[in-house]
């Protein structure tokens, strides 16, 4: 009925059953939950204005040749 009645804003029976798994297991919150792996620390104050000099020299510059004369990870 609720698809019926809300053609296009309603949530698929899929991603209501997703939820539904999701608080049965526990879970309260609708937040997402912290991701895993290490911040970014290449994006410093140092690092923009480096990278904005190289493309104010050179504008055809692809992103991996700026990584590797910046020496980005």
């Amino acid at each position: 009925m609720i698809k019926k009645a809300f053609v296009v804003s309603a949530m698929s029976f899929s991603e209501v059953s997703s939820w539904w798994k999701t608080f049965l297991d526990g879970q309260e919150e609708v937040a997402d939950d912290h991701c895993s792996g290490r911040p970014s620390t290449s994006r410093t104050d140092d690092n923009v204005t480096r990278v904005r000099d190289l493309l104010n020299s050179e504008r055809r510059l692809s992103l991996r040749s700026i990584s590797n004369t910046i020496s980005l990870a």
